[in-house]
């Protein structure tokens, strides 16, 4: 896991927990792996969470550790440390998870309006190829946009399509198009 956002952290805790392995015994790796909330007190650091002695020397008392689970994948955790040794109450507790949980849903959302934007570009692209594919007889310009439209949608650096023609004399010749690279970059490949 990667600390993303803090308040209120020592030099020493934005030291240890820039990046925190899954294995570490802490409250915050074991609602990571577990996919539930994990809310333990001081007696718990000791005999649960071996790795968690920096807490209790940054005068964490008790923790809730609770994790977002976006579509079935861990998203992140969100972890709140307290400087007393209580039990969080359960209206606390009932409060933190539905803060929790609306967290989840926006970010299902956002999520989603990603995959709907990706979709509709992708559906634009191979619209405008199939527009082009029905209306275009130049072989060349065909096949450079399908190279094009191959390098769009995959996401690719750069593209090539190689192709051999036949001309009147019985001859046979290579050709290609390049998409996201200048031709000289092809120029020196032998045919």
């Amino acid at each position: 896991l990667e600390l993303r956002g803090q308040v209120g952290y020592s030099p020493e805790l934005l030291r240890r927990f820039a990046r925190v392995p899954l294995t570490l015994q802490i409250p915050l790796c074991r609602a990571a792996r577990l996919g539930q909330p994990v809310f333990a007190q001081q007696a718990d650091f000791a005999r649960d969470f071996p790795d968690a002695s920096v807490l209790s020397a940054e005068q964490t008392r008790s923790l809730a550790a609770l994790p977002l689970e976006v579509e079935e994948r861990l998203w992140g955790v969100l972890v709140l440390s307290f400087d007393e040794d209580r039990p969080l109450p359960p209206d606390e507790r009932a409060f933190l998870l539905s803060l929790v949980g609306q967290c989840v849903q926006a970010l299902s959302r956002h999520e989603t309006e990603q995959r709907l934007r990706v979709q509709a570009d992708t559906l634009k692209t191979l619209n405008a190829v199939g527009r082009a594919l029905s209306a275009e007889l130049d072989l060349d310009r065909l096949v450079q946009a399908v190279t094009d439209a191959g390098v769009e949608l995959t996401g690719a650096q750069f593209g090539a399509f190689f192709y051999n023609v036949v001309n009147e004399q019985q001859e046979s010749y290579t050709l290609y198009t390049l998409s996201g690279v200048p031709r000289e970059a092809f120029a020196a490949f032998p045919m």
